[in-house]
């Protein structure tokens, strides 16, 4: 059973969504989807694989505001919640999955502020292997 972790941005195009469904609806069964809970990349990602009947846990930071919808979802499956700043929420994610899915506005060589790149740079320093995901939005 592989852990897959995603991320990606709060405000992605609809292309972005439905290609987060489509990578998602992929998976084989068994595979655990976790997801930070925000909006966006995240939402779309854990809707899917609670739609796939994918084991979902949901990595949040108690004090930050996130998708209230999703904590629904929540209570049914595993929630890891993270004191303080969503670094450490991503770090946490990073080192509970196998594999990070990485949904980028850009290219993965076009750097841009963000949490997606954010949890990128921790992955490659713990040497976990990142896939880019990056169409014409």
């Amino acid at each position: 059973m592989s852990k897959i972790a995603f991320t990606g941005p709060t405000k992605p195009p609809p292309a972005m969504l439905d290609a987060a469904h489509k990578y998602v609806s992929k998976l084989p069964h068994g595979t655990v989807v976790i997801s930070g809970g925000a909006l966006g990349i995240d939402t779309a990602v854990a809707e899917a694989a609670v739609n796939c009947g994918l084991n979902l846990e949901l990595v949040v930071p108690f004090d930050k505001l996130w998708n209230d919808d999703i904590l629904e979802w929540a209570e049914e499956y595993e929630t890891i919640k993270v004191p303080g700043e969503y670094r450490e929420r991503n770090i946490r994610m990073v080192n509970r999955c196998d594999f990070l899915v990485a949904f980028l506005l850009k290219g993965p060589n076009e750097f841009y502020r963000s949490g997606e790149w954010m949890t990128v740079n921790i992955a490659k320093k713990r040497n976990v292997e990142v896939e880019y995901v990056r169409g014409d939005w």
